[in-house]
């Protein structure tokens, strides 16, 4: 896989976070995506993104290499979140033609992309901090799936950093054919993507071919009569780590309520 493709891939290092049960980290970053959604205040905003950056301190995963992970997907939240900046109505702040932007609406636009930064990051750290096998044995406890659906989840989840590196090794090849991604005409740029569809869904049908039947190789018949090498267990660091997610949740709520 390209080097430059992080999205989604394990980061393996010794930390706190690395070393927690999975079923914490995953109950972690559903209440945290909850909270974030509870309130659209700065206050509250603010207290959120001490705790992502305490967390992202703790895992030990270097921030450009979370950038260069996420970058591109905080880039089109951007682009998606731009008609609340165009969209919203009061006091004008700049003006060219038809389009307007208002100060409400550069408030909502700042506000909504500051929300989803923290839930890309917090979300990102949950697999860059968690094994496959730990996810999937976490999924499977936390939400009592069967273990082909947990499995099934983990699988898809890791597709994403798969099909991300070969994208960008389909891209480098069809321009090394002549195939110009960069000029010409808005019609031209978008028809040269036709060139990559074809290689991408092939890839994407050999590699899951692929996987059946390592699987299958390996006597994968799904959870019945399936033991585990390491069964997970709480240890004294996730009875911490669960009365910080209490504290974390009275914060948020405190600010809610009174700021």
């Amino acid at each position: 896989m390209n080097n430059r493709i992080s999205l989604g891939q394990y980061y393996s290092v010794d930390s706190v976070i690395h070393r927690l049960d999975p079923r914490l980290k995953i109950r972690f970053v559903l209440c945290y995506i909850i909270l974030l959604f509870i309130g659209r205040t700065v206050p509250l905003f603010a207290f959120l993104s001490v705790i992502c950056a305490l967390a992202l301190i703790m895992s030990k995963v270097p921030p450009a290499h979370l950038v260069k992970g996420t970058g591109k997907l905080m880039l089109i939240m951007c682009l998606l979140n731009l008609v609340n900046l165009f969209t919203a109505y009061g006091d004008v702040l700049i003006k060219l033609g038809f389009i307007r932007i208002t100060r409400e609406g550069a408030e909502r636009y700042a506000l909504i992309l500051w929300r989803f930064v923290l839930l890309i990051v917090m979300a990102s750290l949950l697999m860059y901090t968690t094994l496959p096998s730990q996810l999937s044995d976490g999924f499977a406890k936390c939400f009592r799936l069967k273990g082909e659906t947990a499995m099934s989840v983990t699988i898809a989840l890791r597709f994403i950093p798969l099909l991300a590196g070969e994208l960008d090794s389909v891209r480098m090849a069809v321009k090394s054919r002549g195939v110009d991604f960069k000029s010409g005409s808005v019609k031209h740029r978008l028809s040269a993507f036709k060139y990559m569809a074809v290689p991408m869904f092939q890839s994407a049908v050999d590699k899951a071919g692929n996987l059946s039947e390592a699987m299958e190789a390996r006597c994968y018949r799904g959870a019945k009569g399936r033991t585990r090498l390491k069964r997970l267990a709480y240890g004294g660091n996730d009875i911490v780590g669960y009365v910080i997610l209490l504290l974390v949740i009275a914060g948020a709520v405190w600010i809610k309520v009174k700021l």
